[in-house]
């Protein structure tokens, strides 16, 4: 997993608004190149290793990012390439 990814979204789940933090980071993400199937697969990742550490308030987080990527999301998924 790109080391980035993770140190970027540590910082978002630590922001006071972790989604808007969260959604702008995997935007920036796309923008860079970075596709859609790849930021899922990162998302995943990050994830199951939140869940394995019990924080399971910022995997909830992550899931909802999840579907918004996903695009099941309803009124705020995100269109990536």
């Amino acid at each position: 997993m790109n080391r980035t990814f993770m140190a970027d979204i540590e910082g978002a789940l630590s922001q006071n608004a972790p989604v808007e933090a969260l959604r702008s980071m995997i935007v920036s993400f796309n923008n860079d190149g970075v596709s859609k199937e790849e930021i899922l697969q990162m998302l995943h990742a990050v994830d199951g290793k939140l869940r394995g550490q019990s924080r399971d308030s910022e995997a909830d987080i992550l899931e909802d990012m999840i579907d918004m990527v996903s695009g099941y999301y309803v009124g705020r998924n995100l269109d990536l390439k």
